[in-house]
Parts: C-alpha cells; sequence; structure tokens
C-alpha cells in the first residue's frame, strides 16, 4: 500500500513566494512536505517537496531551480540544492533553501584584511552590506579582522568570518526576519530591542496555557553547557515566535523550569495537525573560544596539540607542527561546515554519521566509512586513514568522537571534537539539527578515531588498535 502523504497546511504554503509570486494552486496541491527552521546554531533554511508529475512538468518548469528566492512573510531564503527523486507516491521534487542574506555573506570571498577594527561596526556594516538590519551589542572591542585566501580550492567567506568572530566572543549569530543578530544572550534579555515576549503556563497534566499542546520538556544536565533546557510544543501555529525572543514560563506545576528563557530556536509546521515547536534556554552567555593562531606554540601537560607528549595512550605523539596543522585543518573544516546540514548518501537526511564522512572525505582522505550506525565505526574494519584510541585518554582537536549504543536510539553517535573538557566534549555534532558547535557528555564513550596522516607515528597505541 502506498504510504499516505501528510495533509499540508494550505493557507500557510499559500503564504510562500516564488520569485515574488505565490505558489500556484497545482503547485501547493503537489506539496506534500514543506518545513522552516530558525536557530541561533544553525543557518535559516527551508525545505520544500513536491509529488510531481509523470513527466517532471514541475522540475522541468524551472520554477524551483538553483538560486531562486523564496519568501515566507519576513523570511528570504535562495534555493541551494534540487533533488529529484523516486518515491513510493512518485516521481518527486525535493528542494533545500538557506537564507538569503547568508548565502550572499558566502559569495563574498577573496583574501581582505580590515585590519584592527572595532567589532561592532563592522558586523553592522557586513550585515547592511547584503541587505539585511543589524542589531549589534555595542562596545565589543577592537581585533584584527581578516578573510584569508583561497586555500586548496575552499574559500574563506565573510560568513566564515563572522562565525569564527562569534565563537571568539561567545556571542549569538542569528537572523531575527530581515535582520541579523549579534550579541550575548545575557546582552539580548536586558536590552529592549525588538524581541517580543510571551507568557505561558502549565500546572498540570490536565490544566495548561490554550497555546501549549501538553506539558514542556526539560533538562537540566551537568554535563550540557548551558545545563538548564526546555522545549515547548505549541498549537498556536500562527505565533510568530524566533531566536532571541523571551518566554516567561509559569504555573503552580513548573517547579525549576519556572521563570525566563530565550528562545534557541523555532521549527514552524506546514501540516495542517502540525505543532510549533520552540526550544529556549537560560540566557547565559557561551563560553568564548579564543581563535587558533596555528603557530602551535606552548604547551600542554596532558600530551595535546603543543606539546611533546608522554607515549601514553591517547596523548599527542607528533611533533608540533603536525598538531597545529591538524588544529588548522579541523578549524577550516569547522568554518566552512558549521550551521550546514551534511548529508553525504542522501539517504536518511543529514545524520551525525555524514558529518563524520564529509571530515574522513576532505580533511583526512581516508576511504569511505562503512556501518549501519555510529557506533559501528568503533569496530570497523579498513580505515586505512584514521587508528581507534581508547576512550580513557582525552579527546584531541581533529579525533572522531564514537559513542555507544546508550545515544542515538541504539545507533549510537559520532561528532568532531574540538577539544576536551574534562568530562565532557566540545564538538562540531549533527542530528538532532544541522552540524553545530554543542558540549557532550563522555557518558557511553567508546573511544577515538584520530587521523594517522597528521598523527605522525603510531607510538603509545598499545592500548588502542590500528586499523
Amino acid at each position: 500500500m502506498a504510504r499516505r502523504a501528510p495533509v499540508m497546511d494550505k493557507n500557510k504554503l499559500a503564504s510562500i513566494k516564488v520569485t515574488g509570486k505565490g505558489l500556484s494552486r497545482n503547485l501547493v496541491d503537489a506539496c506534500t512536505g514543506a518545513t522552516l527552521a530558525v536557530s541561533n546554531s544553525s543557518i535559516t533554511s527551508m525545505g520544500l517537496t513536491f509529488l510531481d508529475g509523470a513527466d517532471l512538468n514541475i522540475f522541468r518548469s524551472g520554477l524551483l531551480s538553483k538560486g531562486a528566492s523564496i519568501s515566507y512573510g519576513q523570511w528570504g531564503l535562495t534555493v541551494q540544492d534540487v533533488k529529484v527523486k523516486s518515491s513510493a507516491l512518485g516521481p518527486s521534487l525535493e528542494v533545500s533553501a538557506p537564507s538569503k542574506f547568508v548565502t550572499k555573506l558566502k559569495a563574498q570571498t577573496g583574501e581582505r584584511s580590515w585590519g584592527e577594527t572595532n567589532l561592532s561596526t563592522w558586523a553592522t556594516d557586513a550585515f547592511k552590506s547584503v541587505g539585511a538590519l543589524a542589531v549589534v551589542q555595542p562596545s565589543l572591542g577592537s581585533l584584527l579582522i581578516a578573510r584569508q585566501k583561497p586555500e586548496d580550492g575552499k574559500a574563506e567567506s565573510t560568513w566564515d568570518v563572522l562565525t569564527a568572530l562569534a565563537r571568539e566572543k561567545g556571542l549569538w549569530l542569528f537572523e531575527y526576519g530581515t535582520a541579523f543578530v549579534l550579541a550575548k544572550p545575557s546582552w539580548l534579555a536586558r536590552t529592549n530591542w525588538a524581541r517580543q515576549s510571551w507568557s505561558v503556563w502549565w500546572n498540570s497534566w490536565s490544566s495548561y496555557h490554550e497555546a501549549l499542546a501538553g506539558m514542556p520538556e526539560y533538562s537540566d544536565e551537568a554535563d550540557s553547557d548551558p545545563s538548564e533546557s526546555l522545549t515547548l510544543k505549541l498549537v498556536a501555529t500562527d505565533w510568530d515566535i524566533r531566536t532571541g525572543d523571551e518566554v516567561k514560563l509559569g504555573g503552580t506545576g513548573v517547579g525549576d523550569m519556572g521563570g525566563k528563557w530565550i528562545v534557541t530556536g523555532v521549527k514552524f509546521p506546514m501540516t495542517a495537525a502540525g505543532v510549533l515547536t520552540v526550544g529556549c534556554q537560560r540566557p547565559v552567555d557561551p563560553a568564548e573560544q579564543p581563535r587558533e593562531d596555528g603557530s602551535g606554540s606552548g604547551s600542554s601537560s596532558s600530551g595535546g596539540p603543543g606539546g611533546t607528549g608522554s607515549g601514553k595512550p591517547g596523548d599527542w605523539t607528533g611533533t608540533v607542527a603536525e598538531a597545529a596543522t591538524l588544529s588548522a585543518a579541523t578549524d577550516r573544516f569547522v568554518n566552512r561546515y558549521n550551521g550546514v546540514a551534511l548529508d553525504f548518501d542522501g539517504a536518511a537526511g543529514a545524520q551525525c554519521f555524514d558529518l563524520a564522512q564529509y571530515f574522513n572525505k576532505e580533511v583526512v582522505g581516508g576511504p569511505f566509512l562503512a556501518g549501519d550506525g555510529a557506533k559501528d565505526l568503533w569496530n570497523a574494519p579498513g580505515l586505512g586513514g584514521f587508528y581507534a584510541m581508547v576512550g580513557s585518554g582525552p579527546a584531541r582537536k581533529g579525533d572522531l568522537v564514537i559513542w555507544d549504543g546508550s545515544w542515538g536510539g541504539g545507533w549510537g553517535h559520532v561528532a568532531l571534537a574540538l577539544s576536551d573538557e574534562g568530562g565532557s566534549i566540545r564538538c562540531l555534532t549533527q542530528n538532532p539539527g544541522a552540524s553545530h558547535i554543542a558540549t557532550l557528555g563522555k557518558n557511553g564513550l567508546l573511544g577515538y578515531l584520530r587521523p594517522i596522516k597528521w598523527f605522525g607515528s603510531t607510538k603509545g597505541a598499545t592500548d588502542g588498535r590500528v586499523v
């Protein structure tokens, strides 16, 4: 039996405009999937899926070809990826459209130095250069700002520079309709800017605010950064709630999850019975992450990059230059793909495994990573571009970190290590959501795949195994 397509909200679909015109009735009827997601950790993007005709008339029309403009409310997007597939219902056309402003900033490439520059002023000018408004925290200080020359066929863009500076200064970088926002969440929470404030309450399983679809979901985990998070499911799908908005949660049953929150991301439903998903955190500022200068200077008593290593399992045994080179290669990879939904095989959407495949191919040059799930990487044979290290040592920048089946619904998890924080690892990770930087706990850790290409020798791997 053919799978039944979801019932789409035709009013919302009719509000989508392509190259300035609303979707035709035929396109609205043909649409079988639509998503819009905004976040402080990934690029605003829309996905559309259409059931095409037997002769691919929608695809051949060119209306949704690469570069076409899409708008929905205040959100402007540009078609980037187009896929024609065979589905149980017939031919399908899938379109992915990220933010038009980010697309323009990514097109700004080529070596350039702005010298010692006021960050607030520079960022405001960068946003305005692509036609966006700017909400930028003042007094962010001055620092050297430069865009690197293309290297190995990869070009650093103004967007890459912005995301790197945001990490360095502990800032959020996201879109708010037609504006870019660059600021610390604490500043956003205490400052009177264009944000909105939303109030909901929850008393019990059967008594809660009419906009809620049920009980709020809350977590407070020591290994997470920030430790507290809140997820709201809203049936009020007409709420124009956005990243950066304030949420006030009250009621007799909320306990520690009550009080003020700041929105980190929103997934807008396009189905008739869909619910709006809102992620929140306390207005706690992310840690500042100093830039890697690639010099390899400094030392590390644990044998990390910049140190000589002690020869113990998990220690760095390559040279200082090799450590710096791996660090720089990892930085380039993160700058290029942070915020991008990576789908290496086109099989099941953007999975954590896909991020590992990209890193393996583009940075390490290793063979195809085989396995049904991320946990299988720990026992996969023939990984000539890696050797596996025991999980008892610290993670190193450039490691692929492998977790067991207690993660990912039994499939495990894999992420790219950026730094070891003791009881947790700061990583570039994917699923849930597009690739983004997050701090993940070490519970269920199997170990690390460390690139031999950069690592130098295999000395000290006696408690691990070379694969």
